[in-house]
């Protein structure tokens, strides 16, 4: 490089391992990659075993938030291990004991405690991995996030320290059904595209499950998971709730990445939806997104004894204004409520009833919206988990015909339309 001229750079980086930071775009920040970048697919850190577990996670293209597409095929590990040792134990007494036994058997094959790396999910799983390790008669030492050192002692830590770490030997222990991934935050999420792993989102669903089993640090001939009771399969990719194989449309990654830089602003899941009048007046409301279904459908939810299902029954199409203000775009989204099978829309509503906190199923627990207010009514705060579904609770589902997106940065600004008459090809527009 020092041949080169001053004005000219050179810039590295994997969007498949950015999994702690927020997708963000190299186009916006005046670096334009498109059509000047390559993928490098030679893994010298990595043996091809645990890759190839590591491989089933993502899919074979991916594309970031300003539409460069990564091709991860033929990816190869420049050598072999051996494959990872993955146990389910019956209960935690026979975790530890198992754990503590691989333990013994990779100290006597002459591996050092400096060399052992203990992961586990979360705090709540530390003392599970300390019982192992006084078993064992491991020496170690908790990694500090404010000086990460490695010692003379085994190292163990939760999974969100072990980013760029190398160790002869990793155990992932506590892996969980409803710790990897973390079952609460699961409920949490609210974007389904979300739910499978891709790279450049910073999903909690992505950090906890790249991070589990099939994730951790570079370099590692041994590696063993183990859990009690039902485990995370990582042997598999995790279930993917978009039918068939829908790809995504270019304008969803965009609209997750503005979504993401609202962080935990209620902006990123507040939309507004205009409909119209059976006497011709328009109405508009803000509702709380609830999550995709497909790639190109949305689910909200409303009370049956509010106007907007007559209002819908009435004139099925629907305009959406999402304005996502700290990354200065509004998202403008077009379509039609869609009709679904009686026993699928059971299916969702149920499953929406489930996800919701106490407090947000509260709502559908007050008196009729819109009607004179009465102060001896009750206004529940909070619903329990099991608490029957109410037949006013209803799912508006929007298929989406057309989306917009004008971005009030630079100059002038940036307008662009997707249709779905036209395969979702991107067009430009004066702003």
């Amino acid at each position: 490089m020092a041949d080169t001229p001053v004005d000219h750079g050179l810039t590295r980086g994997r969007f498949g391992q950015r999994i702690f930071q927020q997708p963000f775009s190299w186009t916006q920040n005046g670096v334009d990659i498109r059509g000047r970048s390559r993928t490098l697919r030679i893994n010298y850190r990595t043996s091809h075993q645990i890759r190839s577990q590591a491989d089933q996670l993502l899919d074979p293209e991916s594309r970031d938030v300003d539409g460069n597409v990564q091709d991860r095929r033929g990816a190869i590990s420049v050598f072999n291990g051996p494959l990872p040792d993955i146990r389910e134990c019956e209960d935690t007494d026979s975790e530890t004991e198992q754990v503590a036994a691989w333990i013994e058997q990779r100290r006597s094959e002459g591996l050092t405690p400096r060399e052992f790396g203990i992961f586990v999910r979360s705090e709540a799983e530390i003392t599970r991995a300390e019982s192992a390790l006084q078993l064992a008669e491991l020496p170690y030492e908790r990694l500090q996030p404010s000086a990460i050192r490695l010692g003379s002692k085994a190292t163990l830590s939760t999974m969100h320290l072990a980013k760029g770490l190398e160790f002869r030997a990793v155990i992932v222990m506590a892996c969980d059904e409803d710790v990897i991934p973390n079952a609460e935050h699961i409920k949490a999420i609210t974007d389904d595209s979300d739910l499978h792993p891709r790279p450049g989102s910073s999903a909690d669903y992505q950090r906890r499950y790249l991070l589990g089993v099939c994730g951790g640090p570079a370099w590692r001939p041994s590696l063993q998971a183990a859990w009690d009771g039902a485990g995370a399969d990582c042997s598999q990719p995790p279930p993917r709730p978009m039918s068939g194989t829908e790809p995504l449309p270019s304008w969803r990654p965009l609209l997750s990445s503005a979504r993401e830089r609202e962080g935990r602003s209620p902006q990123a899941r507040w939309l507004q939806l205009a409909t119209l009048a059976p006497d011709g007046t328009p109405r508009v409301r803000t509702l709380v997104f609830r999550g995709w279904a497909g790639a190109t459908a949305l689910d909200l939810l409303t009370d049956g004894r509010s106007a907007k299902p007559a209002e819908l029954a009435h004139q099925p199409a629907v305009e959406l204004c999402w304005l996502l203000p700290r990354a200065r775009s509004q998202f403008r989204l077009r379509g039609n409520l869609q009709s679904l099978a009686p026993e699928q829309v059971q299916r969702e509503r149920e499953r929406h009833w489930q996800m919701l906190s106490p407090g947000g199923r509260a709502l559908w627990g007050w008196p009729p919206p819109g009607e004179p207010f009465d102060p001896e009514a009750a206004f529940p705060e909070q619903l329990p988990d099991g608490s029957p579904l109410p037949d006013h609770f209803q799912l508006l589902r929007i298929a989406l015909a057309q989306v917009e997106l004008l971005e009030l940065t630079g100059h002038p600004h940036r307008r662009r339309r997707w249709q779905g008459e036209s395969g979702w090809a991107e067009e430009r527009l004066n702003p």
